[in-house]
């Protein structure tokens, strides 16, 4: 959860609100409906036996809910607990020195970041293997404007 406003990370507001909403919509309905229903039932009158039934399903109703209480603050406390572990590592560098024909690979120009060239030219000769960090192709036609006359 986050620590800031106490919601779950990438959780939309609106979203957790209308849920929470619903959820007590629906709970007020059906608490009415019990309250309701136990009228009914009470002025019927009840037998011995019916009234232990009944107060055994209110027992377990009430275990139900505080287990389930239980059960949400246990699972809150290990997100919090363990909430470092979700967080994205970033992948180490990957740094091969022959491709798998055993090619010697170079990268030119030296630590040129391939993740981010927009155009990669790679050369391949019988023992090695080179990949040269390119320019795109609206890069290379401003190039050429840049050239004395602006030959092409």
């Amino acid at each position: 959860m986050s620590e800031e406003n106490g919601e779950s990370p990438g959780v939309n507001p609106r979203v957790r609100r209308s849920v929470v909403i619903r959820h007590l919509l629906l709970s007020a309905a059906l608490w009415v409906t019990y309250v309701l229903y136990w009228r009914i039932v009470l002025h019927r009158g009840v037998e011995s036996e019916v009234a232990f039934a009944l107060g055994l399903l209110g027992l377990f109703v009430i275990l139900q809910i505080a287990f389930t209480q239980a059960w949400i603050l246990h699972n809150r406390h290990l997100s919090q607990k363990h909430a470092g572990r979700r967080r994205e590592q970033a992948a180490p560098p990957v740094t091969a020195a022959t491709d798998f024909l055993g090619r010697v690979i170079e990268v030119f120009p030296v630590g040129g970041d391939l993740t981010r060239a927009p155009h990669i030219v790679v050369r391949v000769e019988e023992t090695r293997k080179r990949f040269e960090v390119g320019m795109s192709f609206e890069e290379a036609e401003r190039g050429k404007d840049a050239l004395p006359g602006g030959a092409r």
